[in-house]
């Protein structure tokens, strides 16, 4: 009986997750939703009444430009044609001419290549789009990704003729530009641009991150449990510092969703629901620490320094110190610890040379003697702890001494 409760819980679990991942990769933000209406619109009027037009998509990578237009063509997948294009990868117009015949299953093949000159093949699948009848072939789209590229293309040939038959309306054609460059109409030619409707959609940098994309939409009461769950860990401060961390390295949707996609990787029959240690342990995936990695690959000597001269600037309210100072307090610390009573000073004193040029401190009176020399600790007690927590094989002593008031 416990074997059944056991693997109902494991499913449980796994629908979970795979819920949520799909509602991650498909969904698109409620921030882009007037977007989303309009573009729905234009594609509509092609679909319900044949009219041509054409939009450009603007945003920045990683703003979710494509998926929002994969999004709303998967609504017409069932009535429309589409044929997509990528300006890094149809480098010219003869290459992207030869995908779209491809793509539209056009009998110009032999074996899946294209046969014929570029004029010839240009002039054939032109004539094809003008003269199709309306009612019985489905709406083109033609989704043209990294817009600027094409425009590198020699006299735009494909864009003009494209645009062209956009501005005839003798055919159901929309054709969606996305770029990432505001200027990106100014590329294009006169005879280009005056065939290009106006019509421009932009997608703003305006993302909030919370965790209303972890929210489930399935019916159980497992699923209502996750909900309330993540309402409490919402308030909390370390998953707001997670989000401040995300914004201040880029707001952007794509590292929004990867960084969910990883955190609903912790969802497992033994760890049923999100805490703060799993933000923080992702985040630091996503941002290792640099200043902290540089501490971890420290001697066991040259941490213990590290700790002496947090402690000082703890004490002294960030004064400066010399190696004196800090040498005596590391003493003290010997005098309780055997296993580093034996260390000599000049050892210690090479250790503290090597903190110098690791950058860990740094002199501000290099003209002094060697030993009277005044430093700075650039770091803030906060990692050096972060660190002492992270070091491998420390001794206990050491962990002791760190987290300890120094005042006392």
């Amino acid at each position: 009986m416990s074997s059944k409760s056991s693997k109902k819980s494991d499913d449980q679990e796994y629908k979970l997750k795979c819920h949520l991942k799909q509602k991650i990769a498909t969904e698109v933000l409620q921030i882009h939703d007037k977007e989303k209406e309009q573009l729905i619109n234009l594609v509509r009027e092609c679909v319900d009444f044949g009219t041509s037009n054409s939009v450009l998509m603007l945003g920045l990578p990683g703003q979710g430009v494509s998926s929002l237009v994969d999004n709303v063509l998967e609504e017409f997948e069932d009535n429309i044609t589409i044929v997509r294009l990528s300006g890094l990868l149809h480098t010219n117009d003869h290459l992207a001419l030869k995908h779209i015949i491809q793509q539209l299953h056009i009998d110009l093949l032999e074996e899946d290549k294209v046969t014929g000159s570029f004029f010839d093949n240009l002039g054939f699948v032109l004539q094809s789009l003008k003269s199709s009848n309306r009612n019985e072939v489905k709406p083109l789209i033609i989704v043209l990704d990294q817009l600027e590229y094409f425009t590198h293309h020699k006299n735009q040939t494909l864009l003009y003729n494209l645009f062209d038959v956009v501005q005839s309306h003798q055919t159901a054609i929309c054709v969606i530009a996305i770029t990432k460059r505001i200027d990106a109409l100014e590329l294009l030619e006169k005879r280009v641009k005056s065939r290009f409707s106006p019509t421009e959609i932009y997608l703003a940098n305006n993302i909030t991150y919370d965790l209303n994309i972890l929210k489930a939409c399935i019916k159980s009461r497992y699923a209502e449990e996750w909900n309330s769950s993540l309402d409490q860990l919402q308030a909390c401060n370390t998953v707001k510092v997670t989000f401040q961390t995300l914004a201040a390295h880029s707001k952007s949707i794509r590292l929004y969703k990867q960084f969910m996609m990883c955190i609903t990787d912790k969802i497992s029959p033994s760890h049923r629901f999100l805490t703060e240690a799993d933000f923080k342990q992702t985040i630091s995936l996503f941002f290792p620490n640099e200043k902290v990695d540089i501490l971890l690959n420290l001697s066991a000597l040259e941490l213990c320094l590290v700790i002496a001269c947090s402690h000082h600037s703890e004490i002294y309210d960030k004064e400066s110190f010399n190696f004196e100072m800090i040498y005596k307090r590391f003493r003290q610390f010997c005098m309780q610890a055997s296993s580093m009573s034996t260390i000599t000073r000049h050892v210690v004193m090479r250790a503290f040379q090597r903190l110098e040029s690791l950058g860990i401190i740094k002199c501000f009176s290099p003209k002094s003697q060697r030993d009277l020399q005044f430093y700075n600790l650039l770091y803030l007690s906060n990692e050096v702890n972060e660190a002492v927590k992270s070091f491998p094989n420390i001794n206990t002593e050491v962990i002791q001494w760190a987290t300890s008031n120094p005042v006392c």
